[in-house]
């Protein structure tokens, strides 16, 4: 019988959700405008961001001690430490999404508010669960839960907005009736968000039903030594996404909406490279590198570089898949806000690729306990982008939003590479 790799299997989810994704955002620019592109994108941002500023990222301290000792009962000692934790990070998570949206100035319909509310608490949830997943080995099931979080809800979405086009059926939710006059189209988007994340967060708990117990007993001490080991990575962590979504919060404050639908349907685009990347990659080598760099194998240098290689050819045929599939479709669909905008997609890819590519050395460097530089790398990223993107975009408005990432990638990845050679000349790796 074939048995196909899981980095192959990993890689075919995610070139059918890519396809749901082009057809979502493809049918998006046909029937809609620009500002419910811009709606989707500032909540996938909230959403984003909220679950790495309430995640503590405390599962890096109990990766890292599971690592170096793996067993069954430690395994479940994790589980149920996360799933302590739940109790103040699900109603943080609701907090922190209402004080986004109100800031942001998101929207005004409380059902989207409440979906979106919905979405997050599943995602907080669901982040933890992956991440046991991954530690039992468990990829293909990680990768079909985010499948079914970001993806399989997208077709029903571009049937229901076929439908209020091009059938002129409206109000097909009774909602719609008791909570106001938004069209359909929005509220079809996160409904339909929200219902598949709540069913990705059940079937993940489900997975991971042998781990759960609440006869073993958790010290509220060691959650706290952990959160507070954490703190490196926790910052760095909470960094890295407001890197990810820093142009669009920057456009969204100083353009609106419009002009963050528009940067937002190429950054997806874009993203789908890295995402694939960790999933397809990242995800599997995580174990090894973790235990590798951990214990300083003789073959972690070996390894680490055989995945280098990896995520470079990956980065690059997936890259010009994206563009070659890209560019036609824009220019079929004719709406000219996007078409003068085309030359986004490379230079976007080209940024994501490198820091994909660098992402094994990140993770080696984690492996080996240097927090606090990695945290000041982030930070400073972050510090950059910031500030690159208020003054590019400022001057140059939607354009000027692509000089900001660009130029933090070519500089993460310098310092990424520059810091790992030095440290391994010393012997600190």
């Amino acid at each position: 019988m074939l048995k196909l790799h899981p980095g192959k299997i990993s890689a075919f989810i995610h070139v059918v959700g890519l396809g749901f994704r082009f057809l979502f955002l493809s049918t998006l620019m046909r029937i809609s405008t620009p500002q419910l592109i811009g709606l989707y994108s500032v909540a996938a941002s909230i959403e984003a961001i909220s679950v790495y500023l309430v995640g503590f990222e405390f599962h890096t301290f109990t990766s890292r001690r599971y690592a170096k000792s793996p067993s069954y009962y430690k395994l479940r000692l994790i589980a149920n430490c996360h799933a302590r934790l739940f109790f103040l990070t699900i109603p943080l998570s609701s907090v922190t999404t209402c004080v986004f949206m109100l800031t942001l100035n998101m929207t005004t319909d409380i059902w989207i508010a409440l979906c979106t509310v919905l979405i997050v608490i599943c995602a907080v949830v669901s982040q933890e669960t992956v991440r046991l997943l991954i530690l039992t080995r468990q990829p293909i099931h990680s990768v079909c839960l985010a499948f079914i979080r970001t993806a399989v809800w997208q077709p029903f979405a571009v049937f229901i907005l076929g439908s209020e086009q091009f059938l002129g059926v409206k109000h097909f939710f009774w909602i719609e009736h008791l909570l106001g006059t938004e069209t359909l189209g929005s509220r079809a988007i996160f409904t339909l968000w929200s219902a598949f994340s709540f069913i990705a967060m059940l079937w993940s708990i489900w997975l991971l039903r042998g781990l759960w117990s609440y006869r073993i007993r958790i010290r509220i001490r060691y959650l706290t030594n952990g959160i507070a080991r954490a703190k490196y990575y926790y910052v760095g962590a909470v960094a890295n996404v407001l890197l990810s979504s820093v142009e669009r919060l920057v456009l969204q404050t100083l353009l609106g909406p419009e002009a963050v639908g528009i940067y937002s349907f190429f950054q997806t685009l874009a993203n789908t490279s890295s995402t694939l990347i960790q999933t397809a990659v990242l995800n599997i080598a995580l174990p090894n590198l973790l235990e590798k760099f951990s214990r300083k194998a003789k073959s972690r240098f070996e390894y680490l570089y055989s995945q280098l290689h990896h995520t470079a050819r990956i980065a690059v045929g997936v890259g010009i898949l994206i563009v070659l599939v890209a560019f036609p479709i824009v220019w079929i669909i004719d709406r000219s806000a996007y078409i003068e905008q085309l030359w986004i997609l490379p230079l976007l890819l080209f940024g994501q690729g490198l820091i994909s590519w660098t992402q094994p050395i990140h993770l080696a460097l984690y492996a080996a306990h240097h927090d606090r530089l990695l945290i000041t790398l982030m930070v400073s990223a972050l510090l950059l982008a910031l500030c690159l993107n208020y003054l590019s975009i400022s001057k140059f408005g939607l354009p000027g939003a692509v000089i900001a990432p660009l130029a933090t990638a070519l500089a993460l990845t310098n310092f990424r590479w520059l810091f790992f050679k030095r440290l391994t000349k010393q012997g600190a790796i």
